[in-house]
C-alpha cells in the first residue's frame, strides 16, 4: 500500500486514489495501443488522451506533463499518417485555459 500522494522523483507521483490510478491505466493503454498501426485500434483509445490533462481543481495529484508530452511524440511520429492527422487534430483542439 502507498501514501497518498508519494512523490518518487520529480516526474512520477503516486497515489492510492481511484481516479489517479484510472488516469495511469489510460496512459499506458494509449501508450501500448500506439504500437499498433490500424487506427481502427487507435483511434477509440487515442480519445481518452484528454482524460491525462491536468484539469484545473481536479483533486489528488496529477499525471507529470512529461507523460503526455511522450504520448503525443510517439502520435506526432507513428507510421499511420491518418493517426498522425488524429493527434495533431486533438493537440490543437486542447484548450489550454481548462488545464494547469
Amino acid at each position: 500500500p502507498h501514501a497518498e500522494g508519494v512523490e518518487y522523483c520529480r516526474y512520477f507521483t503516486w497515489s492510492s486514489a481511484a481516479p489517479f490510478q484510472l488516469r495511469w491505466k489510460t496512459f499506458c493503454a494509449i501508450y501500448d495501443v500506439t504500437d499498433s498501426f490500424g487506427l481502427h485500434l487507435l483511434r477509440p483509445v487515442w480519445k481518452d488522451v484528454h482524460k491525462l490533462l491536468p484539469v484545473k481543481g481536479r483533486p489528488g495529484p496529477n499525471i507529470h506533463s512529461s507523460w503526455i508530452a511522450l504520448l503525443f511524440e510517439r502520435a506526432f511520429e507513428h507510421k499511420n499518417v491518418a493517426f498522425q492527422r488524429l493527434s495533431l487534430q486533438t493537440f490543437l483542439d486542447v484548450d489550454f485555459t481548462k488545464y494547469e
